[in-house]
């Protein structure tokens, strides 16, 4: 690990995956719209309050709020639920997750050893590391046998 970089490690929206980009753009939309769907009386009340004339509601009807908490109370307790879990979690592994957050990562392991310690060659770990595609073959004792850079 790289002492100058930040913990925890972000993964950039940029450096995410085409797929991934795309599912999480469309899960935070659907969210989003869930949410408006959810709260469209009240906000259609918002908007009746602050249109011309300002400040006066122009419909003679007020939001039947009964029907706005059954169609919100669901939401609202998972969300509650939710945050609690999450609460009562970080509550129980509190202390473990302070010890980790201090600890210091081990010396970066040098090519020899990293290449003698698999019996394998220093030229091609070398070689495999500077690649964006390496194929490693194993044997039968689920050892590695060899490493083979390639590029695209």
């Amino acid at each position: 690990m790289n002492a100058g970089a930040p913990w925890p490690p972000i993964i950039a929206f940029s450096r995410a995956t085409r797929f991934v980009r795309f599912r999480d753009t469309l899960l935070t939309a659907a969210a989003w719209a869930r949410l408006l769907y959810l709260m469209r009386d009240g906000l259609r009340l918002i908007f009746d309050y602050f249109s011309y004339p300002i400040f006066q509601l122009t419909h003679p009807h007020s939001a039947e709020w009964l029907a706005v908490w059954d169609r919100m109370s669901t939401f609202l307790i998972f969300s509650v639920v939710a945050m609690l879990w999450l609460l009562l979690w970080g509550l129980i592994h509190r202390r473990r997750l302070q010890l980790t957050a201090h600890l210091a990562p081990p010396p970066r392991l040098a090519l020899e050893q990293h290449a003698a310690d698999f019996h394998l060659d220093l030229a091609a770990v070398e070689r495999s590391q500077e690649a964006r595609i390496a194929v490693v073959n194993f044997d039968a004792d689920h050892r590695m046998v060899s490493l083979s850079p390639r590029s695209r």
